[in-house]
């Protein structure tokens, strides 16, 4: 493997701030290096492009700090491609949607079609169907992929152990039906004390121990995951059926048809034709200020699609506001109508609601209330009498009486001229 995580280079490649095309360019030249290197010494060694589980979406809104999954192949495999092709192959990261909730087969973000904005566990047959096509190909066969790191966290509750054993039987019986992976290496054998709080390992860790990961008591998943891969897996994975939702493993069978390029589940894709300005693409321009929380996210609108979002989650009541504002120059109308679409939603178990609201130039233009969870409302707020003129436009998200829950969501807001 070269590298970790090439579509998040800023985290976790340390390349920095860096455009997709040079962070593709030069990464196309330490694979070819490293392949060249090793096979001098074993010409069957393979070396592997890594990669995380986002997809068609970037983990972080800078365009300079990530890039999406299938933008990152299509351009390492054009740059290869062109001057001289390899066998190189693929170490992929398939983590649940959420690291803190093993339940995969739950992934909201993950859908069965090459737009899906992850590929996880649960539509993890998208991958291998991809890099089948014709133009990835080397010598008529497709890449090879592995699975070089991923596990399930085990979450607190007297069923958290059953949960995180039953979402590894379940990967790992998928995983040995898609012919095109060779490894599926679990992370970790141990808990650690600085993984911000996840709790992967096959043993617990001694809490009082100066060892961040002294071995203190083996969990279900470390018998399930002796298992694997032996006479006895039926018997040991019997347990994990129910609690997946199945009543036997041939439900659990990948997809076997061609993977649809649109998979019907997203929202209806923007018109360019009409789009002045996407916040979302902006997110990284906006100033924040006094916000808990603030990143994109995922949720699903009034239509029952999955929209992206800004994730904005507001102070404590005492605190005041949480505020994002951007610097945006609108166009001539020209005849039409200037207008910010956007949703509004809660996702979290919200108390008592959010208060959220669109203001020009601090001037209050539209706002609601936001009253319970998983309820959105969608919204058309005029703006051609700003045409012709650069606006400080704020998006505000003000917490009631508990703040508990407040996970404040604006689905796509976007500038149309309509």
């Amino acid at each position: 493997m070269v590298g970790n995580e090439l579509q998040s280079h800023w985290a976790w490649h340390n390349l920095g701030r860096a455009t997709p095309e040079d962070v593709t360019r030069e990464y196309a030249d330490q694979l070819r290096v490293a392949w060249l290197a090793v096979r001098r010494f074993h010409r069957s060694v393979r070396v592997y492009a890594s990669m995380d589980h986002t997809w068609a979406c970037r983990l972080d809104p800078d365009p300079l700090k990530s890039m999406r999954g299938d933008e990152f192949l299509e351009r390492l495999n054009g740059i290869v491609s062109a001057e001289g092709n390899f066998p190189w192959h693929v170490a992929f990261h398939p983590y649940p949607e959420n690291l803190f909730e093993p339940r995969f087969w739950h992934d909201q973000t993950a859908v069965l079609g090459v737009d899906t904005p992850r590929i996880t566990f649960r539509n993890l047959e998208v991958l291998p169907a991809f890099l089948a096509r014709d133009r990835f190909l080397f010598n008529g066969r497709p890449r090879r992929i592995i699975l070089s790191e991923q596990g399930f966290h085990c979450p607190d509750g007297p069923d958290g152990e059953q949960v995180q054993a039953a979402a590894f039987a379940l990967a790992d019986y998928k995983v040995n039906h898609l012919p095109t992976i060779d490894a599926f290496i679990l992370h970790r054998h141990v808990d650690h004390r600085d993984q911000g709080g996840l709790r992967l390992g096959l043993w617990t860790r001694k809490l009082d121990a100066a060892d961040p990961n002294a071995p203190d008591r083996r969990r279900l998943l470390w018998d399930v995951f002796r298992a694997a891969d032996t006479d006895a897996w039926q018997a040991a994975f019997a347990f994990a059926l129910p609690i997946v939702g199945i009543q036997t493993w041939r439900e659990a069978l990948p997809f076997a048809g061609p993977i649809p390029q649109v998979s019907g589940r997203l929202a209806p894709p923007l018109d360019p034709a009409q789009t002045v300005c996407n916040l979302m693409d902006g997110m990284s321009e906006a100033t924040v200020t006094n916000c808990l929380d603030w990143r994109p996210a995922w949720a699903d609108g009034p239509d029952g699609r999955l929209y992206p979002t800004i994730f904005q989650h507001p102070p404590a009541p005492e605190k005041g506001f949480g505020e994002a504002t951007w610097r945006i120059t609108l166009p001539a109308a020209k005849g039409r109508r200037l207008v910010l679409r956007l949703g509004t939603v809660v996702t979290g178990p919200t108390d008592d609601g959010v208060r959220m609201a669109v203001l020009v130039e601090g001037r209050g233009l539209w706002s609601t209330v936001q009253a319970k969870q998983g309820q959105p409302q969608m919204a058309a707020i005029e703006l051609t009498a700003y045409a012709r003129r650069t606006i400080a436009l704020t998006l505000r998200v003000e917490a009631r009486a508990n703040v508990t829950g407040d996970w404040a969501n604006w689905l796509r807001p976007v500038v149309v001229r309509e």
